[in-house]
């Protein structure tokens, strides 16, 4: 993918750039598969030392994270990539989108 000029412009002044559907499911979904399990292990260890009331695990992907750090906040930094360093992120680093 190529930025054209107005974009190039646009980040330069923004210091942003917003490209919608840039990436496709194909691209986002191992990253998810990746996060969806060590959210669900987490979440199983949080309640197991009484942190967190129940796993969640009936809510899709874009909520549960946020149930569960309503409860206890602790996992949240953990999902950064400096902590949370999986095959799929790493593959995603070289995604060509």
């Amino acid at each position: 993918m190529s930025l054209n000029q107005a974009q190039l412009l646009q980040f330069q002044e923004s210091g942003f750039l917003l490209l919608e559907d840039a990436l496709t499911d194909q691209d986002l979904d191992p990253i998810i598969d990746e996060y969806e399990a060590y959210i669900d292990w987490r979440a199983h260890q949080l309640l197991s030392e009484d942190k967190i009331s129940q796993l969640y695990s009936h809510q899709p992907f874009e909520q549960r994270l946020v149930s569960i750090c309503r409860e206890n906040n602790e996992i949240y930094s953990e999902l950064d990539i400096m902590y949370l360093r999986g095959k799929a992120s790493f593959q995603f680093l070289k995604n060509p989108n």
